[in-house]
């Protein structure tokens, strides 16, 4: 596995020791990287003096392991990834699935340590922002609901910036959009502006519904919620344990398990292994030679219809349909 040691940032400063790093070189505002490693393209796209955009469209022919180490940590990171295959967020010797059918949507703050592991075979295709936390703070505070809890948000005593979230349907969009544009010169960028800008106002809009849920989060609690994210994966061909179980197990309370969990995932425990369950039922469907009332059973939904009406909520169409379109 290749290991790469590297930082991002808005600033263009970065790109010369990753390029190195990868056995490449800079040409214009493209990554040229050998095609032992990954074909396709790697294109830095300025958006403005406080956002950077980094489009990756590759395939990989071997495993590789990004270890983004922030010198300059006054920016938060938003990472939209529509990658086939396995990718993988580390954080704390814990794992978390990111790709297209996973989370799709990682947003980090550029103080924190965080690995991203992709396995040969996978197709990426994920646009980066890196985005100045001024112009973040400028964003929000045009949030009548959130704008009062601006100091203790980009507290990092107070706070840890991180999310884990999936991407709105006309973000889908944009992101596909965006993706039947060759990549490079000026008609691009232009899009990709319009993209990335597009992209902040859908999320933004997504965040007038949200509840932010202010807490600091020390390692510990981090690496507790990983193993529980784990522990449900692992179960989710049974029925959900419950919080005080899970909470035990966490040694937290159910309400600071709760409230970590959401912040962490933005999503409920039980959401997050109804989400999860769903996946897996999907990928059973896909691999063929089992009925919707076998999958159903296998992954102890009440009954099939009950797996159709949840299956259309998270992937807008019955598994009947999804297995005539496979």
């Amino acid at each position: 596995m290749r290991e790469v040691v590297h930082e991002y940032g808005v600033k263009l400063d970065w790109m010369d020791n990753f390029v190195q790093q990868m056995d490449g070189h800079m040409n214009g505002q493209f990554m040229m990287i050998p095609d032992d490693i990954h074909t396709g393209t790697r294109y830095i796209c300025p958006i403005s003096e406080n956002i950077t955009a980094f489009v990756v469209d590759v395939e990989y022919h071997q495993d590789v392991l990004y270890k983004i180490r922030n010198t300059d940590t006054d920016f938060v990171c938003m990472h939209f990834n529509l990658t086939e295959g396995q990718g993988t967020v580390k954080l704390h010797d814990h794992s978390i699935p990111s790709s297209r059918w996973t989370y799709n949507i990682v947003i980090m703050d550029a103080i924190l340590e965080q690995d991203y592991q992709v396995k040969a075979g996978s197709k990426s295709y994920l646009l980066h922002i890196f985005i100045k936390k001024d112009t973040v703070r400028n964003f929000i505070s045009a949030l009548p609901k959130h704008g009062a809890l601006l100091d203790t948000i980009f507290n990092p005593s107070k706070h840890t910036f991180i999310k884990f979230d999936n991407m709105t349907p006309q973000s889908w969009w944009l992101m596909n959009e965006l993706r039947k544009i060759p990549i490079g010169g000026p008609l691009f960028d232009l899009f990709c502006a319009g993209t990335v800008y597009s992209l902040l106002a859908e999320y933004i809009e997504k965040m007038k519904q949200a509840e932010i849920i202010i807490q600091k989060v020390v390692d510990e609690d981090i690496s507790s919620i990983f193993k529980s994210q784990a522990y449900l994966i692992a179960h989710m061909k049974h029925t959900f344990p419950g919080i005080p179980f899970l909470a035990e197990q966490a040694c937290m309370s159910p309400t600071k398990y709760k409230n970590i969990f959401k912040l962490l995932t933005t999503h409920t425990p039980n959401s997050y292994f109804s989400t999860n369950k769903l996946i897996g039922a999907k990928e059973m469907l896909e691999k063929g030679g089992h009925t919707i009332s076998e999958v159903a059973h296998e992954f102890n939904f009440p009954s099939p219809a009950r797996l159709s009406e949840l299956f259309k909520t998270q992937f807008g169409t019955i598994p009947k349909n999804y297995l005539t379109r496979l």
